[in-house]
């Protein structure tokens, strides 16, 4: 009988002893999905803008163009009709969540006197969207449109003419994306 308790206990202790290890084992973690807010789960972030401005604003005003850079500073360059630029951002850099564009026509001293009772065309266009890019290569809206956004007005030159001496704002946006 002194036999078998022994053998219990040794196959009690035994039991014990691999119970830590079993337990250990079991806990890993088998989650292959990205933490909340990484960007880890893309190869890479597109951000593409795109503005134009048709004759009408071009020809009686300065406009400009504003938009966040990779580093999330603010740009700004002359628009002339069209501007078209995109960003490839590596994910495992610092990638601003928050981009602006802003489309501003300001007085221009050198613009032509519009006619009087000609009729023009005040047309703008703009869009923001930001992809990111999985393993397999398919792109995921995180941010923006997919539909550029269009105005067209037209008027005639003597309300151009009362207009060519103050500043427009065409576009005011800030888009956010989510990584």
């Amino acid at each position: 009988m002194t036999t078998n308790i022994f053998k219990n206990a040794w196959k009690l202790m035994s039991l014990l002893l691999l119970l830590p290890a079993v337990t250990l084992s079991s806990c890993s973690d088998d989650n292959d999905e990205p933490e909340a807010g990484s960007s880890s789960k893309y190869k890479e972030v597109i951000i593409e803008y795109s503005a134009s401005v048709g004759n009408g604003y071009a020809d009686f005003w300065d406009v400009e163009v504003t938009y966040t850079t990779p580093g999330g500073n603010t740009e700004t360059q002359k628009l002339d009709t069209d501007f078209n630029t995109t960003y490839r951002l590596n994910p495992a850099d610092e990638i601003p969540t928050t981009y602006v564009l802003n489309i501003t026509a300001k007085p221009d001293a050198d613009a032509p006197q519009p006619n009087d009772d000609e009729i023009y065309s005040l047309a703008h266009s703009y869009q923001f969207t930001a992809y990111g890019v999985t393993e397999s290569g398919s792109k995921e809206l995180i941010g923006g449109n997919i539909i550029a956004t269009e105005s067209t007005s037209s008027t005639d030159g003597a309300h151009i003419k009362a207009a060519m001496g103050t500043t427009r704002q065409l576009v005011d946006h800030t888009y956010t994306i989510q990584l």
